[in-house]
């Protein structure tokens, strides 16, 4: 049956509510029709219901009919009341909308389903949009979220979503990508309803997009999707590169078809200030060329701090992270710039690893140093677009010091409505920050992290700070902030891929904090973790070599029979030739050279794991069930230099082709 997604818009927000109705209707789910509609609420909660509608979008809140009772009330009272008038308000339209289509009726005599309520934040207004109307939206967003939580209603954030970058210059409209970010949302909230029936992959680009110069064949023997794929590596420029990048041009830009853009810092210990001047061409050879490329000054401690201190919201922050019995964070007195050490001192969070640090936190860490570099990374993509009279269907954001052992999974593998990041290092229930494949709009929300921290939507989607109160030090990470942004846009769970890269071992610190109140003749370079896994995984040659003899010594037996296939003893190992791998952390390195050297099997590819709701599962390695023996034989003594898993479980041996 045909389902209609209605969009609800009154005052300044009717322009809006017809330009995505119209859009939607080509955009949404295959059996979907989108209308606008400015009638009341309540007529127009019933008409949904006799329609079967499948879903109502109110833009701009539940209550955005003008109540004279409610403005007269709220116009003469404090502020804190008028906002608790607000959310009380924004509950009881929630409410009478519920109520409205009770116990209706289909027009065959049925009775209907509820449609799906989503009720959207107010998104801002482009150019008529002053910082009084701002401060207003704020103020609205904020009891709308607190009103759709407390009603058990899907909440659809574009205050937060929404910038004035998205619309149309000077004007009140949507520009491209601002139309496709909010139906891409809109369908992700939808998507609770439609579930696997609807073609998750639905969402046509908004602008053609050729295909990228070249295609090379990836590790399952296929072609990369024609795409235009762009790729970001953020981070100091002097960080340690393994040879120049060659693993990333070979086994992530060019199986994935896609430009590099980089977006770099460079800080006083350098002694250079440009592209040129820092050799960044020689450091990076085996990157190039370069579609674009940013080179900025890292931000120092000292602007970092003045720039959280001056937001709006600070005090906020603060009182989350004094409230609670287990984390406090106290300003040391006197501070005034990073040779008086960290500006403050913070207790009960887990090796000062926070998404504020190296403000709050450990003066080690960059953080928000990152986060800001990723945000120019979409800065420079925005660029690079307009230069180009197109826009990228995919983005990539990926760290330049990693080391990439296998090709990436091809983009035809990797639906475009989901956002992909590779297995493990999923610290404390958070999600793995070091690299995401995204949509074009997706990226404009996982890219904006520092953007929600500055602009105080932090205060919301994390779950800690909604409360009002930081008492997990453990759950203050990247990676925490990743999965509550991701989940807070409905743009969550991500979906994963084994992971085939590590971070390489760091030689120096991106930090010129890392020093700070030592003596100026201590190096000025420090790195927070010096720890480096040494690995050695058996090269391709050994690995084909033992393959089949293991595939000859099984043939015409059952595949239980491989294991008893005899393991080369570890001397027989080391002494073929062999790829040594330098690691940061020792669980990335092993889950890396699992992957990598089931990959080296013969036969052995990327796959899309189904699932029995016939949706989309995460992407796993399958191999001939002939060569799990051969992978067992190989593993075992690689196991006993600190391989602690049996098996991934992104791993599947199998008869099947």
């Amino acid at each position: 049956m045909e389902k209609t997604v209605l969009f609800y818009s009154a005052g300044p927000y009717g322009p809006l509510g017809r330009q995505l109705a119209t859009r939607a209707a080509h955009e949404l789910c295959r059996n979907a029709t989108a209308l606008h509609v400015e009638r009341s609420l309540a007529q127009t909660m019933a008409a949904s219901w006799r329609a079967s509608a499948g879903a109502i979008v109110l833009l701009g809140g539940a209550g955005m009919v003008a109540e004279g009772s409610h403005a007269g009330a709220a116009s003469s009272i404090a502020p804190t009341d008028a906002a608790r008038v607000e959310v009380a308000l924004q509950r009881e339209r929630i409410r009478e909308l519920r109520r409205a289509g009770r116990g209706a009726v289909r027009g065959d005599g049925g009775r209907a389903r509820a449609p799906l309520l989503i009720v959207a934040t107010p998104p801002p207004l482009g150019a008529r949009e002053d910082a009084v109307a701002r401060a207003g939206r704020h103020a609205r967003s904020a009891a709308v979220r607190i009103a759709a939580e407390r009603e058990g209603a899907r909440l659809l954030d574009l205050s937060a979503a929404l910038r004035p970058v998205h619309y149309e210059p000077g004007g009140v409209a949507l520009n491209e990508i601002g139309v496709s970010l909010a139906l891409a949302l809109v369908a992700a909230v939808l998507d609770a309803r439609c579930g696997s029936r609807c073609d998750l992959a639905r969402r046509r680009p908004v602008a053609p997009v050729a295909a990228p110069a070249r295609a090379p064949a990836d590790s399952a023997g296929g072609a990369a999707q024609a795409e235009r794929a762009g790729v970001c590596l953020s981070g100091w420029m002097g960080v340690s590169v393994e040879a120049g990048g060659a693993s990333i041009r070979t086994k992530l830009l060019e199986p994935l078809g896609a430009e590099l853009l980089l977006a770099l810092t460079h800080h006083a210990h350098d002694g250079c200030t440009s592209v040129e001047a820092c050799g960044v061409a020689a450091r990076l050879h085996a990157l190039e060329p370069f579609a674009a490329i940013d080179l900025q000054p890292m931000l120092k401690l000292e602007q970092l701090v003045a720039t959280l201190e001056a937001l709006p919201h600070w005090e906020r922050v603060l009182r989350a992270h004094n409230t609670g019995r287990r984390v406090s964070c106290e300003r040391v007195a006197g501070w005034r710039n990073s040779s008086d050490g960290a500006p403050y001192r913070c207790v009960g969070i887990y090796m000062g690893n926070t998404y504020l640090a190296p403000v709050l936190g450990s003066a080690r860490l960059n953080v928000l140093r990152q986060l800001h570099d990723i945000r120019r990374c979409l800065a420079l993509v925005e660029s690079r677009e307009l230069a180009a009279g197109r826009r990228y269907s995919r983005l990539v954001h990926s760290r330049l010091e990693t080391v990439w052992l296998r090709p990436h999974p091809p983009l035809e593998l990797l639906e475009r409505a989901a956002v992909w990041i590779p297995s493990g290092e999923d610290y404390y229930g958070g999600w793995n920050d070091r690299h995401a494949v995204l949509s074009r709009e997706a990226a404009e929300i996982y890219m904006r992290r520092w953007d929600f921290i500055v602009g105080g939507e932090v205060l919301w989607i994390d779950p800690q700070m909604r409360r009002a109160v930081v008492d997990d030090g453990l759950r203050t990470q990247d990676e925490n902030l990743v999965r509550n942004v991701l989940e807070h846009f409905h743009l969550g769970p991500a979906r994963r891929f084994p992971a085939v890269q590590y971070l390489g071992c760091c030689v120096a610190s991106t930090a010129p904090d890392a020093w700070a109140g030592r003596r100026a003749s201590r190096s000025p370079t420090a790195c927070f973790s010096r720890a480096c896994v040494e690995r050695a995984i058996p090269s391709d040659d050994v690995t084909a070599a033992v393959s089949a003899a293991a595939a000859a010594a099984t043939a015409g037996k059952h595949p239980a029979a491989a294991p008893a296939v005899a393991a080369p003893s570890d001397a027989a190992i080391v002494g073929q030739p062999t790829l040594p791998i330098r690691g940061k952390y020792r669980s990335e390195v092993e889950q890396a050279v699992h992957h990598a050297l089931a990959l080296a099997l013969p036969g052995a590819r990327y796959r899309v794991r189904a699932r029995p709701d016939a949706g989309c599962g995460p992407v796993e390695i399958v191999a001939p069930a002939a060569h799990a023996g051969a992978f067992k034989a190989l593993l075992t003594p690689l196991k006993r230099r600190a391989f602690r898993k049996q098996q991934s479980e992104y791993l599947v041996f199998t008869d099947s082709p």
